[in-house]
């Protein structure tokens, strides 16, 4: 929703960028300063496409243990369930 806001001219500002928030309305932002980024630690990201990666692999087992469960006939005995875990 802010991406034109990324895209303001920053050769001349303050830059005024208006951004359609339907259907929360509309949002005029003031770009007054440009602050250049570091450059990217290759090892940070690295790390965060892993940390990605493994989230969506649990999501989309999780999605799939889910839709497993509700197409079958599953009887939980929670009294069997309890004694195991009392051992």
């Amino acid at each position: 929703m802010v991406a034109p806001v990324f895209r303001a001219d920053a050769s001349k500002l303050p830059a005024y960028v208006g951004v359609d928030l339907s259907p929360a309305g509309y949002a005029v932002y003031r770009v007054s300063k440009v602050i250049e980024a570091r450059a990217a630690d290759e090892a940070r990201l690295r790390a965060n496409e892993t940390g990605l990666t493994r989230q969506e692999a649990r999501e989309t087992y999780d999605a799939l243990v889910e839709g497993l469960r509700g197409r079958a006939k599953i009887t939980v005995y929670e009294a069997n369930l309890q004694k195991r875990v009392d051992r």
